[in-house]
């Protein structure tokens, strides 16, 4: 049987308070990191659940000011040149309102656009987070092509970067 002296015994007090006292200091250091990823994964599930439940305020209010501006715009020109006469402040209140503009936009891009096949079909995984960008890659399943969904952070909420990442060839 193995006698520990009274040295040893002092060592492994000093050992066991160190990790005592700093254990707390590392519990808060490592979820950091996590607690960003899980805000990031947290803000872009929220955007495709709520399109996909039809929940178009929750998801527009999900988005960068640069992507809500855009779409603005782009439903602006359109209606335009369509022959439409409405100045663009019109859309924009229409949108602020969740009117019937705004629920047609919604509506049409539901329309082309399946939010299961991101929402199911498709494998996320953190591409990088730093400071106030954050790019998700998905990768749909049943094809080798990925996209790029980048998050910003505005206001201290991460927002989806709809048109930021899906949008490039009008860029």
């Amino acid at each position: 049987m193995m006698r520990l002296r009274f040295r040893d015994i002092i060592v492994l007090v000093i050992i066991s308070l160190f990790f005592s006292l700093t254990h707390p200091l590392i519990l808060y250091a490592v979820p950091k990191g996590d607690k960003s990823e899980a805000e990031v994964l947290d803000s872009a599930e929220r955007f495709f659940i709520n399109l996909k439940e039809r929940k178009y305020t929750d998801a527009w209010n999900t988005l960068t000011e640069e992507s809500r501006f855009t779409i603005i715009d782009d439903v602006y020109k359109s209606i335009k040149k369509a022959g439409g006469d409405i100045e663009k402040e019109i859309v924009a209140t229409d949108f602020s309102n969740s009117g019937t503009i705004f629920k047609t936009y919604w509506d049409a891009f539901l329309d082309n656009f399946n939010p299961d096949l991101v929402l199911k079909e498709s494998k996320w995984e953190i591409k990088d987070i730093e400071n106030d960008k954050a790019i998700i890659i998905l990768k749909y399943i049943k094809s080798e092509a990925i996209a790029e969904l980048k998050l910003h952070k505005e206001n201290g909420k991460w927002r989806v970067g709809l048109i930021e990442s899906f949008w490039t060839m009008k860029r």
